[in-house]
Parts: structure tokens; C-alpha cells; sequence
């Protein structure tokens, strides 16, 4: 079962037109860094540090594989979220589980699937970088070394493969206990931003040990094992897997299966709670046809501002509802206090948090979240009538 949920998985994704724009985006940024690197744009520029490192050297490699990895998560969170609620959202999940399917394998294979294609779909990143690098070649001057196939994939595969378990088993939990895309979206917003922030105030920290463990996507750790590598070490050497790198990411990984372990067990697939529970058979004589008077509609300006008024009054009552809302509004508070929290410096010079300095910092952090709860409900409020209606269909 797990095998064909899998392979479900695999060729629902091959079918979607997302797939294919996902893979151009990442195959283009991950050429645009490498050019960036190689000074092949003039506009643009990228390094390492130093002019002797190689733009296809295993360091430069590996850092901008890391990069765009944590942004291609807005996109991971989509295939992992709806992996886990699809069946929920069309409506299918009764007929699923009526045929006595256990949920650990259900779950596995969606999860797995989703996995599986996230990582294949991310291979996008070093075909860009070595196309983009063997072109480089041809430019006289430019930082461009031996070519290794190794350089590309190692960083694929001990980072971007492990990155994606972690963070999918996040986004895929949220869909799969809640059965809804919604908790997804925020989760990835709260994932991504807390952790610019905390990796913020984690790289003040004196006990760089800690912070390199404490590092869910493995920045800091890259920067603590390779701090003091030489420009041949960092042309030459790939990033070890065994020491304090591969104690990080065994310390995520556990946390991931962790999320799923908790996730399995939390799961429900009862019948009982499909909408509709409760509910009697209706009467056929009570619920006949019956004909509706006819209704003259004379609309007036009265009409349509109480209409305006009314509804909009209704839509906002529901966004105060929401726990999405409170999620992003408690989660600004939160890095915002944090980000104010660790802000004692400007420019290298220490500060006091005189007024001035913590409206401007805190007005700039809670103004990414008010940005995306605008674009969030705009949305939401959009479709909110039309998903309704699909549903009503489907029942």
C-alpha cells in the first residue's frame, strides 16, 4: 500500500503544471547564483569571502544550495500540505477509510511520496549551478574551478534532502491533524521568519557548540565548521559529514520522525467524523418540493450600502474568529520582542533602545506580518464562497 501511495503521489505531481514551474524557478536561481558568483552579471555580484574561492568550489556550492533551499520551502509546504489533506478537501477520506486502510501506512505513503518528489524536484538547483558553471568556462578570468559532479550533489544530499524531511514533516503534520491548507500556510510563514530571527539571536550566543546544534536548517553549523577553512580548503574540501554536522543532522531528523510519530497517533480516521454527523434522515413528505413565491427585487442606494455594511461586518467577525489571524498576530508580537530583544548594536556601535530606535525596528518587523495577513485573507475571503460551495457539492 505504501509503494502505490507513493507512486500516486509521484504521478499526480508529474501531471501538475506547478511541478514544472517549481523546477524552472529553482533551475533559474540556482543558475542566477552561480552566474552572480562568477561575475557573469555586471549588475550582480556574489562571493564567498574571497576572490580565490571558486564560484563551482564545494564552499560557495554548498552555501548557495543552502540558501535557496530554506526559500523553495513556500513551495515544499504546498506539496506536503496538500499530500496530507487532499482526501479531506475533495471530500474522499469516508470511502478511503471505510476499506479498513490503517493509518500508518496511509500516512507513510503520503508522506514518503511527498518527500521523494520535493527532494527529485529540488535537484533543479544544482542542474542550474553546473550548467551555468561549465558555460562560465568559457569567460577569460572568471573564478571558476574543476568541475565535480560530487561538489552538486553532496550538499543535495546532506542538506536539502534532510532540510525537506524536517520541515515537510512540519507542514504535513499541521495538514494531515487539522485537515486543512490553511495551518500549513501560517506554519510556513512562523518557520521561516522565527527562524531569521532566532538564527539572529543564536549567532550572539558565546557557546557557538549550542547554537550550531540548535539549528533546524544547519546555517550556522556550516558557518561554525567552515569558519576557519582556507580558500584551497574551501576549493578542494566538501563539508564532513561526520562531526558536529552530522550530529545536527541526526539531532533534526530524530525531531522530524518525532513530528510523525506524534502525528500517527494523533491522526483519526473514524467515520463518525465525517460532516453530516448526527444528523436524521430527512422526512420525503416534509421535504417535498415546494414552489417559492415570486419576488420583486427593487434594489435602492439604501439597500445596497446596508448590503455593503452587513456583509463586510460578517467577513470581519469571522477574521477575529479565525485562529489563523491570532497565529499571525501572536507570531509577529513574538519576533518582534525577540528581534528587540537582541538588537544591541547598529552599525558594530552599541545602543540603548531609546524610542526612535524600537519604533523603527519594531514598525519594520510587524510590518511583514501585516503584509501577509492582508495577502492571506485577500484571498481567503475571495474563494471563501466558492470553496463553500464545491463542499456542498461534494456532500
Amino acid at each position: 500500500m505504501i509503494g502505490a501511495l507513493i507512486g500516486f503521489e509521484l504521478i499526480r505531481r508529474l501531471k501538475m503544471l506547478s511541478t514544472y514551474i517549481y523546477a524552472i524557478v529553482l533551475f533559474g536561481l540556482g543558475g542566477l547564483l552561480m552566474a552572480a558568483n562568477a561575475g557573469l552579471l555586471s549588475d550582480m555580484s556574489a562571493g564567498a569571502g574571497s576572490e580565490k574561492v571558486f564560484a563551482n568550489g564545494p564552499y560557495s556550492v554548498f552555501a548557495n544550495q543552502a540558501t535557496l533551499a530554506l526559500f523553495g520551502l513556500f513551495m515544499v509546504a504546498a506539496v506536503f500540505g496538500q499530500a496530507a489533506s487532499q482526501d479531506f478537501t475533495t471530500g474522499m477520506w469516508p470511502l478511503i477509510f471505510t476499506r479498513n486502510v490503517k493509518k500508518l501506512p496511509y500516512l507513510s505513503g503520503r508522506f514518503l511520496g511527498a518527500w521523494i518528489f520535493s527532494s527529485l524536484l529540488f535537484l533543479a538547483i544544482p542542474a542550474g549551478q553546473l550548467l551555468i558553471a561549465l558555460g562560465a568556462t568559457l569567460k577569460t578570468g572568471a573564478p571558476i574551478g574543476p568541475h565535480r559532479l560530487d561538489v552538486y550533489l553532496w550538499p543535495w544530499l546532506t542538506d536539502v534532502v534532510p532540510m525537506l524531511f524536517v520541515s515537510g514533516a512540519v507542514f504535513f503534520s499541521l495538514a494531515a491533524i487539522t485537515r486543512q491548507m490553511a495551518p500549513v500556510y501560517v506554519g510556513m510563514v512562523v518557520l521561516v521568519l522565527g527562524y531569521f530571527a532566532l538564527s539572529a539571536a543564536m549567532g550572539d550566543v558565546e557557546n557557538r557548540t549550542l547554537g550550531a546544534m540548535a539549528d533546524p536548517f544547519g546555517f550556522i553549523t556550516f558557518d561554525v565548521v567552515t569558519k576557519y577553512w582556507t580558500p584551497a580548503e574551501r576549493n578542494k574540501e566538501l563539508v564532513p559529514l561526520f562531526g558536529l554536522y552530522g550530529l545536527n543532522k541526526l539531532l533534526w531528523l530524530g525531531v522530524g520522525a518525532a513530528i510523525l510519530s506524534f502525528t500517527v497517533n494523533r491522526f483519526r480516521t473514524t467515520i463518525d467524523e465525517q460532516r453530516g454527523k448526527g444528523k436524521t434522515e430527512a422526512d420525503p413528505v416534509a421535504s417535498a418540493a415546494i414552489p417559492l413565491p415570486k419576488v420583486t427585487i427593487a434594489p435602492t442606494l439604501a439597500s445596497w450600502w446596508s448590503t455593503a455594511l452587513n456583509g463586510g461586518w460578517m467577513q470581519f467577525k469571522d477574521v477575529l474568529r479565525s485562529p489563523v489571524y491570532w497565529a499571525f498576530v501572536f507570531s509577529g508580537l513574538l519576533f518582534t520582542t525577540i528581534a528587540m530583544l537582541v538588537s544591541k548594536e547598529i552599525f558594530g556601535t552599541a545602543t540603548l533602545p531609546v524610542t526612535w530606535q524600537v519604533l523603527e525596528l519594531s514598525g519594520g518587523i510587524f510590518r511583514t506580518f501585516t503584509f501577509i495577513t492582508v495577502t492571506f485573507y485577500a484571498g481567503e475571503l475571495v474563494w471563501k464562497e466558492r470553496d463553500a460551495q464545491v463542499a456542498d457539492i461534494i456532500d
